[in-house]
């Protein structure tokens, strides 16, 4: 790539300062050598300033933050069979939001689903593994990735399903902070580079009506809060290697297609 650098710039007559990974892979989805993705772009940043790399826009956090190193910005590429307005709404969905935060579902504000299903129906977000080859259902809130210091809120009813899951601190699905609620108790559990480690943890009966309830989780940089129906049942002193990050949702149940939460409403606002 850098011969092909020199002989652009000989032939336009032009400085050439930006690459784009072929495929949006520099390195990071190398099996045989994993140490490829702190290699290739320290050799690549002595040539090129900036770099793009690709994403999928449903899967990921769209917007370039500012402060954010420039060798690794983002680009989206879009499908031939896209209208323009999909790609607006893609768009406008992904600019980041400011606190307080409110959702009641009318229309979707930006929520991603990274497996399971996503859908809204009558002003609520329906999680729903029926008719699925899923355990579970994961969705984020795009433009949140800038949040700091929140406390999030969710009124919920709980249909089917062993496990959920308020997310907060969440980077990408392998790196988060989460209040994993379950019928024997709370765990609050931390997911660094996918390694799971649980930060603590109670056992209890959940009693609670769930056709209407509220989870929540409170996070700042020394502790994080699980709560239930405004009650604090779980904190522990952490302090977080991520200053910032956005929210989430996760279902889960051992048998296929019996995981179903209905989300309400949504409120997040400053701690």
């Amino acid at each position: 790539m850098f011969k092909a650098k020199e002989i652009l710039e000989n032939e336009l007559k032009v400085k050439i300062y930006s690459l784009a990974y072929p495929y949006g892979d520099y390195g990071q989805r190398s099996l045989n050598f994993p140490k490829a993705k702190n290699i290739l772009p320290k050799i690549a940043k002595k040539y090129y300033p900036v770099a793009f790399y690709q994403i999928n826009p449903h899967r990921n956090f769209i917007e370039n933050f500012t402060g954010q190193d420039i060798h690794f910005s983002k680009r989206v590429s879009v499908k031939p069979e896209w209208r323009p307005s999909e790609l607006v709404e893609l768009i406008d969905s992904s600019q980041v939001k400011q606190l307080p935060f409110a959702d009641n579902f009318i229309k979707n504000k930006g929520w991603k689903k990274t497996y399971g299903n996503l859908e809204f129906k009558n002003g609520e977000l329906n999680l729903d593994t029926n008719n699925m080859k899923n355990t579970g259902n994961s969705v984020f809130l795009d433009g949140t990735m800038l949040w700091k210091d929140y406390i999030f809120r969710a009124y919920l009813r709980w249909e089917r399903g062993s496990n959920i899951s308020l997310i907060s601190k969440y980077r990408d699905d392998l790196n988060y902070l989460a209040c994993n609620f379950t019928d024997d108790g709370i765990i609050l559990e931390e997911l660094n580079e996918g390694e799971k480690t649980i930060l603590e943890e109670i056992k209890y009966e959940l009693s609670i009506d769930k056709s209407d309830f509220k989870a929540g989780i409170k996070i700042d940089d020394e502790n994080i809060e699980c709560l239930l129906n405004e009650e604090v049942i779980l904190s522990n002193k952490y302090e977080s290697s991520s200053l910032t990050g956005g929210i989430g949702i996760k279902t889960w149940d051992k048998t296929l297609g019996n995981s179903k939460l209905i989300v309400k409403k949504v409120l997040v606002y400053k701690k």
